[in-house]
């Protein structure tokens, strides 16, 4: 029994004792099941160590450094160009706190860089800390495009020469060049390509192109040398601009193929329409149409396009000149060279009424002081003269003529324009000159000439211009006409009259059917003189037969009833002479119904009509000696008592066979039909090109970021583009690769 009980006082000190404890150690973290225990068991109560607790300025040390290290960082990453991580850095230093001057300046700052000009100035509003903080306000206002705003801040900001060249750039974009050129002379040009290349532009704009060529080649040794390549290869296409604005267009080409040799992609349009223009304005128009295409595909501005008209034209390639006009003025309906040049394209098609509508579309781009413009000038004088518009072209022709009296286009303008006028020894004279001015003379002017030449009776020289002018084109039948009446008026009848039976045989023209009708009326006549009436009445009646189906194929020459009413003179049918005379009562007409008068019982009409005759035209030698004969024959006392009738009856035109055919020695006139060639010889204009610098330029902000001590150094880079580190801010080196790897024991 007492054995019993020891055994149970010791289970009952085991269970005291040791269970607590061993429950305690094995499992600390049960809190709960300690606290359970513990309320009953007294003895195993112990005190609970005191919790571990962190100094109270801990936290704030260590978010105040954190905030700084963004801060920094995203300093060095704006610095390094990485603006998306030096916004996101400074993004999360704002998280911690969020009205911190500095950072929100900082945060302004890249905000700008990366194009968001409106949350940059919003920012910048919320702080004012920043030595260049003005300057920078001021370029992000410039950027939105308020530039009055800007130039407002800049008036407040520090002077620097960064400040002076965004003014200068912001004077130039309005518009006022001499402001800006004012303002590029206050900035030194330190290592500046910007700087140079601004100023150049201004030059540029205000004409001084040779100025501007020295700037451009300055700018382009900073920009070699300082790495910017960017700025390098499009300086040569600055320096071929102010060549070509100087007319030096074998230099420009040159360095246009040097831009385009380079792999630079930026600025390929310019290099292309640049190039076109020195081409055509060396007249090598093919290889321009080439560069203008390649301008067109690359940026398809009105001005590529308005290039490749002008190109199109000089190689004749009409349709595709209109095409290109049209597109041009599609893009940009101001195009005034556009119309111009689609002027000059209806010219070469004929279409003169709408080439007329053209010209007056383009206005006063026409300059009379340029000698280039000579044959636009020309152009336009025929397309008025051919839509009866002889005042307004007369002042063509005189500026045509006035800017190259040689040139073959102004030639033959003020040779129509005399013809038109009715001065044909003017118009013979011009029409010479046109003639030497081109190496060959062309069949139509040929056939002019000749016309002009049957007008002045010289029939030998009208009939020489005839056969060469048949002999280049012997489709023109204006040519084998003129060759046909210089046969008939040479007394060459019957050859007259083959040819027209050839001409005939191949195609009914009223033309051919009335003169044909004339030399048949002397084929009649002749045989009257030869007594042999059979013939005589068979030629009148074909001759008759010829005028009638003139009329019918074109009822609007009116002018052929004169010679119907000629055949019905000659046969005494005086009724249906003055019937048909009357029809077309022209001067010559008037002149035929003296000479129908011209006897014994009625001279007194005959001398009216004459006199009428001579009063519309007292110059003509046939009405004078009509009307000299006529008192010759009949007023014999007059004539002898008047000069003036006795030189005229000495004028009588003895090789005319009018005359020589004449039944009653009076000169009949008929009415000889034969038309003018219309000229539409190309030409040679040169459109005027314009020259324009490349104007990429953009407003300069002010990178002064602010770092905070404590938070890291920060690296930032100098103009040559290396890292600017001073001696205590030289970052930690590592270990070369020949000594990675290798631990050495230190020294003790």
């Amino acid at each position: 029994m007492s054995y019993q009980r020891l055994l149970l006082s010791f289970f009952v000190v085991w269970f005291v004792l040791i269970i607590p404890a061993w429950s305690v150690t094995s499992d600390s973290t049960n809190q709960q099941k300690a606290l359970i225990i513990e309320p009953t068991i007294a003895l195993a109560k112990r005190p609970i160590p005191p919790p571990i607790v962190a100094p109270k300025n801990l936290p704030s040390q260590f978010s105040d450094k954190r905030f700084k290290q963004l801060n920094n960082g995203g300093v060095q990453q704006a610095y390094q160009m990485k603006y998306h991580t030096a916004q996101s850095l400074f993004l999360q230093a704002n998280e911690m706190s969020p009205h911190n001057d500095t950072l929100l300046y900082n945060l302004s700052l890249v905000t700008g860089l990366m194009k968001n000009y409106d949350a940059a100035l919003e920012l910048m509003g919320q702080t004012g800390v920043g030595k260049k903080y003005l300057h920078n306000k001021g370029v992000w206002e410039a950027q939105k495009g308020h530039l009055q705003e800007s130039l407002t801040t800049w008036g407040f900001a520090h002077p620097t020469d960064t400040l002076c060249f965004n003014i200068a750039l912001a004077n130039y974009r309005l518009g006022d060049l001499q402001e800006a050129q004012n303002w590029g002379k206050r900035f030194g040009f330190a290592k500046a390509a910007e700087f140079h290349e601004l100023t150049a532009n201004v030059l540029f704009r205000l004409g001084e192109y040779k100025q501007a060529e020295k700037l451009y080649e300055k700018a382009e040794k900073f920009a070699n040398r300082t790495g910017k390549r960017a700025a390098g290869p499009r300086l040569l296409i600055q320096r071929g601009n102010a060549h070509l604005a100087q007319h030096e267009y074998d230099k420009a080409e040159i360095l246009y193929r040097e831009y385009l040799s380079t792999k630079d992609p930026f600025y390929r349009y310019s290099a292309h329409l640049g190039l076109g223009h020195a081409l055509y304005r060396q007249r090598k128009y093919q290889l321009a149409v080439l560069e203008y295409d390649a301008a067109c595909r690359n940026n398809g501005t009105a001005e590529a396009w308005l290039g490749l008209g002008f190109a199109y034209v000089g190689t004749n390639g009409q349709r595709q000149a209109q095409k290109a006009f049209e597109r041009s003025l599609d893009l940009d309906s101001t195009q005034k060279s556009a119309w111009l040049g689609l002027g000059m394209v209806y010219y070469r098609l004929r279409n003169f009424g709408e080439a007329v509508c053209c010209f007056d579309q383009a206005g006063d781009i026409l300059s009379d002081r340029n000698r280039n413009h000579a044959d636009l000038f020309a152009a336009r004088a025929f397309c008025r003269l051919y839509t009866n518009q002889s005042q307004l072209a007369k002042d063509d022709v005189q500026t045509a003529v006035r800017l190259s009296g040689k040139g073959l286009l102004p030639c033959l303008a003020m040779s129509e324009y005399l013809r038109i006028e009715g001065y044909f020894l003017s118009s013979l004279k011009w029409l010479e000159r046109g003639i030497k001015a081109n190496e060959e003379a062309s069949a139509r002017m040929l056939v002019n000439r000749g016309n002009i030449y049957l007008k002045c009776l010289e029939y030998e020289d009208a009939m020489a211009d005839f056969e060469k002018a048949h002999s280049l084109d012997p489709s023109n039948i204006n040519a084998s006409n003129g060759l046909a009446i210089s046969y008939l008026n040479m007394d060459d009848i019957d050859r007259a009259k083959v040819l027209y039976d050839s001409l005939l045989r191949k195609k009914s023209v009223a033309m051919l059917h009335n003169n044909r009708g004339i030399v048949r009326s002397y084929m009649s006549l002749r045989e009257r003189h030869q007594r042999n009436q059979a013939e005589e009445a068979k030629y009148s009646m074909l001759s008759m037969q010829d005028f009638e189906k003139g009329l019918e194929v074109d009822s609007t020459k009116k002018a052929y009833h004169v010679n119907i009413g000629n055949v019905y003179k000659n046969r005494k049918e005086e009724a249906s002479a003055i019937e048909h005379y009357q029809l077309y009562l022209s001067k010559h007409a008037i002149n035929n119904m003296g000479v129908l008068f011209g006897n014994q019982e009625r001279k007194d009409f005959a001398a009216h009509y004459l006199d009428i005759a001579i009063s519309y035209d007292t110059a003509n030698t046939i009405y004078l000696y009509n009307r000299a004969k006529l008192y010759h024959d009949h007023y014999k006392d007059k004539f002898i008592r008047r000069p003036d009738l006795q030189r005229a009856f000495k004028l009588m035109p003895t090789k005319d066979i009018s005359l020589k055919y004449s039944p009653d020695g009076y000169v009949t006139i008929f009415l000889f039909d034969y038309d003018f060639e219309t000229y539409h010889f190309p030409g040679d204009p040169l459109f005027d090109i314009k020259a324009n610098p490349i104007d990429d330029f953009v407003f300069l902000p002010s990178l002064d970021f602010i770092p905070m001590e404590g938070g890291g150094n920060v690296f930032a880079k100098n103009g040559n583009g290396r890292y600017a580190v001073s001696k205590s801010q030289l970052r930690f080196k590592p270990a070369s690769r020949r000594n990675r790897g290798k631990t050495k024991c230190p020294k003790i």
